[in-house]
């Protein structure tokens, strides 16, 4: 089979022989050379056994000698595989060795690939690598189980019975005189095609029962309620407000373990509203509208490819910041009912002091936006409306004064 293989090698690569460095062709002729090689060697150990056990006429110190020599050879044969194996249970070593320059790392490791390939140095983790392989263990059991109690297993005592049947004369010309062996060939026929082929049918139920189960646990495309789609929007803010962040900040936001860690907690605890979103986009701040910008430009295109109606894109797009509101006007999809939320949360608590209802509604960030944005609103209004420089002007602005909602 290797030398199968390295045949095949030549054959696909052949085109790449004139326009390659002539190290390319020379591994492949010794690849060639070396699985002939090979055939020699086990053809000639293989032999010697054969040969001393005839000559012994029966199974000698000699000739478990010589077997324990062939076991030697094929030990030498499979010591790659092996390599290979180890490389595969710890794949930060082979990343190692692929991303390296030193040139002894690439004098061993130019017999098995090029120094320019794709997927260089991208080898999954340990435990990627143990689900991989379960997988086709599953896959593989269920197919040789399959095989043999339902395919091959019943088949035996068939193919014995006809294989001592005599004198039966057949329409059809026999190549062997006096035997059946062509109707047990017809009758094993579909057997051997179906046995090579069902392992692309597992392949196709196993695949499709194991994506599922990845999607499911994992929650991709999950939006079942409107706090999911709360959840997957303050996701693509942080996801977009980190690629706004100057280059200087990310740097010192990835700086330090200690930052990675509370980043990945907050990032967990948000999936699962468990926190609280990042407040780091204010309506005084370049990044707000950066977002706003990308956010709508995203739902125009949703628009004008038709995905969604204009009923969705007034609910889904982010409002410019007019009449000097000091919190982001999130799109109101987010919005919708926090101020009823915040009504019935003052009338259930109002005996409390006003600083603890207000660090109740703070507590939900979309709620302490939607009263801000309200206040704003309603504020703008009656100075507008109100005639300046009049009494109830006057009284109007006093009273805002005194009744001032912190942003914070």
């Amino acid at each position: 089979m290797r030398f199968v293989q390295s045949l095949l090698d030549i054959v696909i690569q052949l085109k790449f022989i004139s326009c390659e460095t002539i190290g390319l062709t020379i591994r492949m002729l010794l690849k060639t050379i070396v699985a002939a090689g090979w055939i020699v060697v086990f053809s000639v150990f293989y032999l010697r056994i054969w040969t001393q056990k005839n000559a012994d006429r029966r199974w000698s110190n000699a000739a478990n000698d010589r077997v324990i020599n062939f076991l030697e050879v094929a030990l030498v044969f499979i010591a790659p595989e092996l390599l290979a194996l180890v490389l595969f249970i710890l794949p930060w070593i082979r990343n190692f060795l692929e991303e390296t320059d030193w040139r002894i790392f690439h004098m061993l490791t130019w017999w098995f690939q090029r120094r320019i390939f794709v997927g260089r140095g991208l080898r999954e983790g340990l435990v990627d690598n143990l689900k991989y392989s379960l997988f086709w263990i599953v896959l593989l059991a269920t197919k040789f189980s399959f095989s043999y109690f339902l395919q091959i297993k019943p088949m035996i005592n068939p193919t014995k019975q006809m294989l001592r049947l005599r004198d039966i004369k057949y329409e059809w010309h026999q190549f062997f005189s006096n035997s059946n062996r062509v109707a047990v060939g017809f009758l094993w026929l579909p057997v051997v095609l179906i046995y090579l082929m069902d392992i692309q049918i597992w392949y196709s139920i196993y695949s499709s029962i194991t994506g599922a189960a990845v999607g499911l646990f994992d929650h991709l495309g999950e939006i079942r309620n409107m706090q999911q789609l709360r959840l997957r929007f303050q996701f693509f803010a942080i996801a977009i407000q980190f690629n706004l962040m100057p280059e200087e900040q990310l740097l010192n936001a990835r700086g330090t373990l200690r930052s990675k860690f509370n980043n990945a907690v907050r990032r967990l605890k948000l999936r699962y509203g468990l926190g609280r979103p990042y407040k780091k986009l204010g309506s005084n701040q370049v990044e707000a509208h950066k977002f706003a910008l990308i956010w709508n430009e995203i739902i125009n295109i949703f628009r004008e490819e038709d995905i969604i109606s204009d009923r969705e894109v007034e609910l889904l797009e982010l409002p410019p910041n007019t009449w000097n509101v000091r919190v982001v006007r999130w799109p109101c999809f987010l919005l919708c009912n926090e101020l009823l939320h915040a009504l019935s949360q003052a009338q259930e608590l109002v005996d409390a002091p006003d600083k603890w209802l207000w660090y109740k509604t703070c507590k939900h960030e979309y709620r302490r936006c939607a009263v801000i944005e309200a206040y704003d609103y309603v504020k703008h209004l009656l100075l507008r409306i109100i005639k300046v420089n009049s009494e109830e002007h006057s009284i109007v602005t006093t009273f805002f004064q005194e009744n001032l909602i912190e942003t914070e």
